[in-house]
């Protein structure tokens, strides 16, 4: 009897610290669809993420970014992530006009607090064009503007003189609950 609860209690330290892999078998197909591929400064763009053939009991993350980078001086980048994917709307900054690359992963699985797989989206360009009205920066998640008007206390930044940093805009309230609160096992499966 004793040599059994000893037994019962090696293995639960044994599962306890060497997780076991949650991954899927096959690999979910993954896009991220834009509201709009050509915008103007104050427009609303939308992207929402599309996931196809999950397995439910497999964790995954989305993650989306929208840069320009051309030229290297006016690199520019936003970047979100969600259990829950949730589609990413805002108010488009000022900033660089030209092509803005916007990319897709969503990670799939989780072994060790690590994702097993990443499934990557067909890159898409939205074009910033000139126009537009500037407007106070909004968004669902919690990320900067990328205009530094809107990150600094100046746009234009002097060595030597002190600025003030704003905090990212705040998220809009969730009216969904999380998985995690309603789903004892959907804990365990948490990054």
């Amino acid at each position: 009897m004793r040599r059994r609860a000893l037994a019962t209690i090696a293995l639960s330290v044994v599962a306890f610290a060497f997780p076991v892999p949650i991954g899927a078998t096959t690999l979910p197909g993954f896009q991220v669809d834009i509201s709009d591929t050509t915008v103007q400064v104050g427009d609303t763009l939308t992207f929402t993420p599309i996931i196809t053939d999950a397995d439910p009991a497999t964790p995954t993350r989305c993650q989306m970014w929208i840069e320009h980078y051309d030229p290297p001086e006016n690199w520019v980048r936003m970047n979100v992530a969600s259990d829950g994917c949730e589609p990413w709307t805002f108010v488009v900054p000022p900033g660089p006009l030209g092509q803005y690359v916007v990319v897709g992963r969503l990670y799939v699985g989780v072994s060790n607090g690590a994702p097993i797989n990443t499934v990557l989206a067909q890159d898409q360009v939205v074009d910033l064009v000139a126009g537009g009205t500037s407007k106070p920066f909004v968004t669902n998640y919690p990320v900067q503007s990328w205009a530094l008007g809107e990150i600094v206390s100046t746009s234009t930044p002097t060595y030597g003189v002190p600025l003030t940093i704003f905090p990212a805009s705040p998220r809009t309230r969730q009216t969904r609950q999380s998985p995690r609160r309603s789903d004892p096992a959907a804990a365990s499966r948490r990054w």
